[in-house]
């Protein structure tokens, strides 16, 4: 019998029922160019760590307009719910109207922790959640533990560059609001079978104080981060030609590095 026949006979689709009374981990998701963002995955999986050892439920947030299909993605990664807040005030990010949405929804839930990837949007949403909810802030966050006798989370956070790693913890502050930083958590198994039916917020639109006009006129984006990018061009001073290597990470989408010899060569910045 062909093995992938096997397996379609065996599979089982899970439908995850929502737990009702709040508290429990909860993870804002990242949506970019359409897509649930890998680092909102790899917090899945950091939080479904955290919820074994607290027997906690984990919750996914997801906000956006014309978003809600994306919800089965979260459910597929591990969230035990997903609340949706699509509406198209939300369309573009703005810290007013997302803050708003997630402030009312935190306060009616009453988490423990409360998980943001590192991202412009986390770190712009992350400080405002806590101060509003008067909870306690751990950001950049490459490592976690638990606590299991106080319910507190243990947060490595790297300082120096690196070079050194401090333990962070916030032992009285509730909820714990935590940015991981892209690319320090694995991404967690994707279970096509697994499914749930979101729950759909009312928005209430706020005014913006920033709006987004558009692109500026002659505006040259910043590139990707380096650890963020897709593709990375490496090479180094035996290159020779190191235009032929920037446009091949060009034509990839993706970002050129080098060794040190093409640094000190000038091909690349220090950074």
């Amino acid at each position: 019998m062909d093995a992938s026949f096997l397996d379609l006979l065996m599979a089982q689709q899970e439908e995850v029922t929502e737990a009702e009374g709040g508290g429990g981990i909860w993870v804002v998701a990242d949506v970019v160019n359409g897509n649930i963002a890998p680092v909102t995955l790899e917090a899945i999986g950091a939080a479904r760590n955290l919820a074994g050892a607290l027997g906690a439920y984990v919750y996914a947030v997801l906000l956006g307009d014309g978003v809600s299909d994306l919800a089965a993605t979260l459910y597929q990664a591990g969230a035990d719910g997903v609340r949706v807040a699509d509406h198209p005030a939300l369309a573009s990010f703005a810290v007013e109207p997302y803050l708003e949405v997630l402030v009312n929804l935190f306060q009616a839930e009453g988490p423990e922790v409360i998980l943001f990837g590192a991202t412009r949007q986390g770190q712009e949403l992350a400080p405002r959640v806590a101060q509003r909810l008067g909870g306690g802030l751990i950001e950049h966050v490459t490592a976690m533990t638990l606590d299991e006798a106080t319910r507190t989370v243990q947060a490595a956070v790297p300082i120096y560059g690196g070079e050194y790693f401090e333990i962070i913890a916030c032992p009285q502050a509730r909820p714990q609001v935590l940015t991981v930083e892209p690319g320090a958590f694995p991404a967690p198994f994707m279970d096509p079978y697994r499914k749930g039916e979101p729950k759909v917020m009312e928005v209430a639109p706020v005014e913006p104080r920033v709006r987004v006009l558009g692109p500026a006129e002659g505006f040259t984006p910043p590139e990707v981060p380096l650890a963020q990018a897709p593709v990375i061009v490496a090479a180094g001073r035996q290159a020779g030609d190191f235009g032929l290597v920037e446009r091949l990470a060009a034509a990839l989408g993706g970002r050129v590095a080098g060794d040190r010899g093409a640094r000190d060569a000038g091909w690349i910045g220090p950074e």
